[in-house]
């Protein structure tokens, strides 16, 4: 068995999501994303999480950039307490979404001595499914969804899945749940698609 430890952030000033897991990989000792053929491969712990608000007392546009960031490394100087054996995933932030982004190149900036980061897509978290049945075309069909509400239904659904199957306790309210979900997912979708960093 080969074990791994992630870190995963859905970056956002109001709604900054991260989760903490620790991964056992059930075949060889020695580890490889390629490896990976079947989720049922994969054993998770999950270790810490939580959606969080940087700074409550401002709404998103009234946020100066300065102010952004310095709320940021306080919250993860204060409650993110990893060592070198994690590998930290960082969704990347499309060229519309610039406050997002901030959050995003602060967290790497923030964790440079850690060996292990990554950028990935933001398609990624949705390359895969825990669940057999269901997936994006019927959310699509079955609540007239649109795409984007589709993608965000799977991802819920799919961590939702996974705290059942793996015992997780997530304490966080519903209407937050997406959030952390794509940063649950986004590790899943590294693991078994494999790093796109090399794009960005």
């Amino acid at each position: 068995m080969y074990q791994m430890k992630f870190l995963s952030f859905d970056c956002a000033t109001k709604t900054l999501a991260y989760c903490m897991t620790d991964v056992t990989f059930k075949g060889n000792e020695t580890f490889d994303i390629q490896d990976v053929k079947n989720i049922d491969e994969l054993s998770f712990k999950w270790i810490g999480g939580d959606v969080v608000d940087l700074i409550p007392n401002k709404k998103d546009t009234e946020i100066h950039t300065v102010t952004r960031i310095k709320a940021l490394c306080c919250f993860l100087n204060e409650k993110i307490k990893i060592d070198d054996s994690y590998t930290i995933l960082i969704e990347f932030q499309m060229g519309s979404n610039a406050k997002a982004r901030f959050i995003a190149t602060s967290i790497v900036a923030f964790f440079y001595k850690i060996p292990n980061i990554r950028m990935i897509s933001p398609t990624l978290k949705n390359k895969y499914r825990l669940f057999t049945e269901g997936g994006i075309d019927s959310f699509l069909e079955g609540e007239l969804l649109g795409k984007g509400k589709a993608v965000k239904e799977q991802t819920k659904a799919n961590f939702t899945f996974a705290i059942k199957k793996f015992g997780f306790d997530v304490k966080v309210s519903k209407k937050l749940l997406e959030h952390i979900s794509d940063a649950f997912m986004q590790t899943v979708g590294y693991i078994m698609n494999g790093s796109s960093d090399e794009k960005y």
